[in-house]
């Protein structure tokens, strides 16, 4: 399948079927997501992407969620970006794949990624991680959690990078992109991210909450954005 253009954004909607779990389906909440998105949207409107996350499903039922997504959001100018499998990802027409940390190195899959005009985006949780995502030339860097957040019990809340952490992130990652995580449930915070510096943000419960999406759509387009949007430009340019 043809990839789709690429769709700059300024929103990450991860999710899985679990966070799906009250629309009954993806296909339905694909649905819901792009009609909340599109109602009454100010001509300033940021771009908005979606990552299909179900990590736990076979090859079959994630390629078909995929495209599915793809179906759904690709004619609303939404993006699509697959976790974990760039076979799967260019198979389905995504815009991406987003490496999870235990997942193949970027440095193995950039190359196949820029061949077909496929983003890669990976996740980062420390220095470390953006200074290796920097070196081997991802398209973005998710980096968090910046706050407790539920799908994260196991971390220290008192361990969370919290905004100056993310500004710190935000000056050593150059001119990659990071994409703000973790914990960031309402406008208030998600400002906090921007203004650190954050050239996107991204959570699970805020884009399944539609009413929340709707403040948070139109919270970000008056919002203060210090960097360019996200979008798979680097590793296209290479292909």
């Amino acid at each position: 399948m043809i990839p789709s253009p690429p769709h700059p954004f300024r929103l990450l909607a991860i999710s899985d079927a679990r966070a799906r779990r009250p629309f009954g389906d993806l296909a339905s909440w694909c649905d819901a997501l792009a009609a909340t998105w599109r109602r009454g949207a100010p001509a300033s409107t940021p771009g908005l992407a979606v990552q299909i996350r179900d990590k736990d499903a076979g090859d079959a039922a994630r390629l078909a969620l995929a495209r599915t997504a793809r179906a759904r959001l690709a004619p609303h100018g939404i993006g699509v970006w697959l976790n974990g499998r760039i076979d799967l990802a260019r198979a389905a027409g995504a815009d991406g794949v987003h490496l999870p940390a235990a997942g193949v190195p970027l440095a193995v899959v950039r190359p196949h990624a820029a061949a077909h005009a496929l983003g890669v985006g990976v996740a980062g949780h420390d220095l470390d991680d953006v200074d290796d995502a920097r070196r081997d030339g991802a398209d973005y860097s998710t980096f968090g959690p910046i706050f407790p957040t539920p799908s994260k019990p196991d971390r220290d809340a008192d361990a969370m990078p919290g905004p100056d952490g993310l500004r710190a992130a935000v000056a050593r990652a150059g001119a990659l992109p990071l994409i703000a995580l973790g914990g960031l449930d309402d406008v208030a915070r998600c400002d906090a991210a921007i203004a650190a510096g954050a050239a996107a943000v991204a959570g699970i419960r805020l884009f399944h909450d539609l009413d929340a999406l709707q403040q948070l759509r139109d919270a970000a387009a008056t919002l203060p954005w210090q960097r360019a949007p996200v979008a798979a430009q680097r590793t296209r340019a290479t292909a």
